[in-house]
């Protein structure tokens, strides 16, 4: 499934983003979203080397 930014926002309940004529910018939830998501990345990755 493909998931619009609007769309994942609404399914998780949280605003991830502040949208203005001037843009976007992460809300503080965003922020920790994108934190996270690096974290999980990179042990997703380090557990399929090992599993290699």
């Amino acid at each position: 499934m493909i998931w619009g930014t609007n769309l994942f926002e609404e399914h998780c309940g949280v605003t991830l983003f502040k949208r203005s004529n001037r843009g976007v910018q992460l809300t503080p939830a965003g922020h920790a979203l994108y934190e996270d998501g690096k974290k999980i990345i990179a042990l997703s990755n380090q557990a399929l080397a090992r599993a290699q």
